[in-house]
């Protein structure tokens, strides 16, 4: 009997997890870049994560949720943020060069 609540417990978690990701790479810095991930219409969510590594010459501005968080980054770039997901609407992140004019750019956003 147990093995068969554990059995179920199991395969109820892996069916309930809904991953979405999508990688954006940057490597020219003459216009923004408007990056949108959907979820899946029968998906479970509670996360959302954006994860930045690259580098660049100099400052770029990174947009999340249409304007509601945004920040500065130079340099070398390793930047993880990681927020609460409700659910029901597609996460916007927009690139803006600002003063950078080089560099490469790995964006990838996780809906989870």
């Amino acid at each position: 009997m147990k093995k068969i609540i554990f059995t179920c417990f199991i395969l109820i978690s892996i069916y309930s997890c809904s991953k979405v990701s999508k990688v954006t790479v940057i490597e020219t810095f003459d216009k923004e870049i408007s990056s949108v991930i959907h979820p899946k219409k029968d998906g479970s969510y509670t996360t959302y994560y954006v994860e930045i590594q690259g580098e660049v010459n100099d400052s770029i501005k990174i947009e999340y949720f249409d304007d509601s968080f945004s920040f500065y980054y130079f340099g070398k770039i390793n930047e993880f943020k990681r927020m609460d997901y409700y659910g029901g609407i597609s996460e916007k992140l927009t690139f803006y060069p600002y003063k950078a004019t080089s560099g490469k750019l790995t964006i990838k956003q996780v809906l989870q």
